[in-house]
């Protein structure tokens, strides 16, 4: 298994439990002094969080919001040290109203572990960010 097919397989499992609304998963796979950063597509959330409290605080607040929250991996792509992941974002807000949307994840990997999560709705500016084409 090549580099680029660990680092897939090492994110595989915390979609696995995101798709079920389990926002525990992660720790294991992340790496010291791992960053979180939300962009302005966010703007209840967005910034960039290096303290691994304020990125798990941050989070929990803009979750509660939602009755359920759930996130799926729709498909993987490895640059090395890059792996984007195309996601779909489901939920229901606390007033009822439905969401479905397609967003995307640049997570920066090191030696297995992930150092860095970009979080996007546009899948565009993910791919960018990671040096990619909206073509590929």
């Amino acid at each position: 298994m090549d580099r680029n097919e660990r680092n897939i397989e090492a994110l595989r499992p915390i979609y696995e439990a995101w798709g079920r609304g389990d926002w525990r998963a992660g720790p294991e796979v992340y790496g010291p002094g791992m960053v979180w950063s939300w962009s302005d597509e966010f703007p209840d959330i967005h910034g960039v969080y290096d303290d691994p409290e304020d990125s798990e605080t941050a989070l929990r607040e803009w979750l509660s919001g939602w009755e359920n929250w759930r996130c799926e991996a729709e498909e993987f792509l490895s640059t090395g040290r890059q792996v984007v992941v195309f996601t779909r974002y489901r939920g229901t807000g606390r007033g009822g109203i439905e969401l479905d949307r397609a967003a995307a994840h640049v997570w920066t990997m090191r030696a297995g572990k992930a150092s860095r999560i970009d979080v996007f709705i546009d899948r565009g500016l993910a791919l960018r960010s990671a040096g990619l084409d909206d073509a590929e």
